[in-house]
């Protein structure tokens, strides 16, 4: 599914943050990241700049105070405080 007027996938929410570590195998921090939501999955991990240019989200969360503000549980529920943009 994409959005009829921009093309892009559709996303729930996008937080952009200054760093994000991955919890994947390779356990990665990506400088400059970003992560999509929809529903309650996270459908891509990224760099901001590519997540931002290829998903348009509902609401925009900027996570990029320096601080570690949010954390992801199995549920994907979002705690913290961050600052929504959108």
């Amino acid at each position: 599914m994409t959005d009829a007027k921009t093309g892009a996938p559709p996303a729930d929410l996008v937080v952009a943050a200054g760093a994000i570590a991955t919890m994947g195998a390779r356990r990665q921090i990506l400088l400059d990241g970003a992560v999509a939501i929809r529903g309650t999955r996270i459908v891509a991990v990224g760099k901001r700049d590519t997540i931002l240019a290829r998903y348009r989200p509902d609401t925009l969360i900027d996570a990029t105070s320096g601080s570690a503000c949010w954390s992801w549980r199995r549920s994907s529920r979002m705690s913290g405080g961050c600052r929504r943009t959108t």
